[in-house]
């Protein structure tokens, strides 16, 4: 069974259906958006939090509740405050989010709203954090009495796992470039996403495998279309010879001083900030190699030099060419010229 929440009705409820498919069937009534965040450790209840009833409206800081699959009144955990609630399943302490992360683009923020997991005895509601240095920690999940969590606290945010018997904190492997952003548990797995994808970790063998994604679909928005780019022109340049080119769509359009048209770039990368080192000849930053680079067209032929590398910056714009057309000066990501 899935549970998920929606707003079908108006207001974001809990929801739950088949795996196979089939009419999602609602479970919460409230005003207050709720906003699923697991299951009980024994299957039956849904989990989701909500400012509903909360000790502390005037920050809107939520709660987690507890709603039967099966469906009946929500009730509140009991505890005063938090974002996302991991009950064991083999008993004892409860992993606890006490608040979220205000801005996730706060890469290693260390401060008054960093995120936390609290360890949490349900029954004295007695708590403790998690050992070891400060990071942000997040998404908790017990397997076979191990948790299993995110933490940035070595740099990268990558998965770790608590031991409660031996209070041992371990990451599990190195996570490469790219920070993992989210986990989930499965059947003796956990699926997590980094910016280049999603990758399963199998918690037998510790061996992770890239997840092979391909949504079936008609995809509307994917299919060519018709695109009116009088309201998307970012950029425009003029040469001595009066010819103009736009940048619009992340494409470049020249025009000639017998008005026609032509187009530069496809759906597959980004043209931007045309600029004409002479007449007939009209450059720009494209990222079709997969880096920015410094390319010239004949606005003529349509033929294309060899792009132009730089080095030290990703993103680079407002060029601006010596009268003889052999120098161009141009600012990098840090504004630098």
């Amino acid at each position: 069974m899935l549970a998920f929440s929606a707003s079908y009705g108006g207001d974001v409820d809990v929801y739950v259906m088949s795996t196979a498919g089939g009419q999602p069937r609602r479970l919460t009534f409230d005003g207050a958006a709720d906003e699923v965040v697991g299951w009980s450790a024994d299957g039956r209840d849904v989990h989701f939090r909500s400012t509903r009833d909360t000790f502390y409206p005037q920050y809107g800081l939520p709660r987690v509740f507890a709603v039967a699959r099966d469906g009946g009144p929500a009730r509140a955990l009991p505890y005063p405050v938090a974002y996302t609630v991991a009950a064991n399943p083999e008993g004892g302490d409860v992993a606890l989010e006490p608040m979220q992360y205000i801005n996730l683009s706060w890469k290693n923020y260390r401060g008054g709203d960093q995120r936390r997991i609290l360890l949490v005895d349900p029954q004295t509601l007695a708590q403790r954090d998690l050992p070891g240095p400060l990071g942000n920690d997040h998404d908790p999940m017990w397997f076979a009495g191990q948790l299993y969590f995110i933490s940035d606290r070595d740099g990268r945010s990558s998965l770790y796992r608590f031991d409660p018997a031996t209070k041992a904190v371990t990451r599990l492997f190195d996570p490469g470039p790219w920070d993992i952003k989210d986990a989930a548990l499965g059947p003796g797995g956990i699926v997590f996403s980094q910016l280049d994808g999603v990758s399963l970790l199998d918690l037998a063998t510790g061996s992770v495998t890239k997840l092979a994604i391909r949504p079936i679909g008609d995809l509307p928005r994917a299919m060519p279309s018709a695109v009116d780019l009088a309201g998307e022109i970012m950029d425009a340049a003029v040469s001595d010879a009066g010819e103009a080119a736009f940048e619009a769509h992340g494409r470049i359009l020249t025009v000639d001083e017998q008005n026609r048209v032509q187009v530069f770039g496809d759906s597959g990368h980004t043209e931007r900030s045309p600029s004409f080192s002479r007449p007939g000849l009209v450059g720009a930053f494209s990222d079709a190699s997969g880096i920015n680079q410094l390319v010239l067209r004949d606005t003529g032929s349509g033929k294309q030099s060899a792009g132009t590398s730089f080095r030290d910056s990703a993103y680079f714009s407002a060029p601006t060419w010596s009268p003889d057309g052999r120098r161009v000066a141009f600012l990098d990501l840090m504004q630098n010229v």
